[in-house]
């Protein structure tokens, strides 16, 4: 017995002496692997102008589901579930946005709240063509003017960017001017 004690003790010994020694320095190759979420070296400023009117009914948002659409005309409020509006953009991105909205406003006074899931499909001068995936919210100011910022990621030529962008309504037209940064 006293000898498998001895015999474990030095055993166990060069173990923990073998497990201290620093292996030897060696040089890292650098990461040369692409990274999904890479960014360009600065943000790019994009500006546009998106139309979300209805092609063939004047003074209507183009909705793809009207619906999604209710009225509680007791308590005087529109509801928006699952809402889609198509509309296009003209601009430094050029193409389609798709918004797919929940929300509520408030007939009286057209104060209301929404936010949404999109889909920017576009093109880009420099950047080429993807879309831009993510949210945004809008608030519904009194008189019906509404303001949404909106965040997404990119996919097919945009795959390694983001974008941030607020859009403002022009009035009440459902006419909105955009302005971004794309990283």
């Amino acid at each position: 017995m006293r000898y498998r004690l001895v015999v474990a003790a030095f055993v166990g010994a060069a173990f923990v002496v073998s497990a201290c020694d620093d292996p030897a320095p060696t040089e890292l190759a650098p990461d040369t692997t692409p990274s999904l979420y890479a960014t360009p070296k600065k943000a790019i400023p994009v500006t546009g102008i998106y139309d979300v009117r209805h092609p063939t009914i004047p003074g209507r948002v183009n909705l793809l589901n009207p619906e999604c659409v209710t009225v509680d005309a007791v308590a005087g409020m529109l509801y928006f579930k699952n809402c889609m509006t198509l509309g296009t953009s003209t601009g430094d991105l050029v193409g389609d946005f798709l918004f797919t909205i929940d929300g509520w406003q408030d007939l009286a006074t057209g104060v209301g709240k929404s936010h949404a899931h999109h889909a920017m499909t576009g093109c880009h001068a420099d950047l080429g063509c993807g879309t831009f995936e993510g949210v945004l919210k809008a608030e519904h100011a009194p008189g019906g003017q509404t303001t949404v910022t909106a965040s997404g990621h990119g996919t097919g030529d945009f795959h390694t960017l983001q974008i941030r962008m607020v859009m403002v309504e022009q009035g009440s037209t459902s006419i909105f001017d955009w302005e971004g940064v794309i990283f």
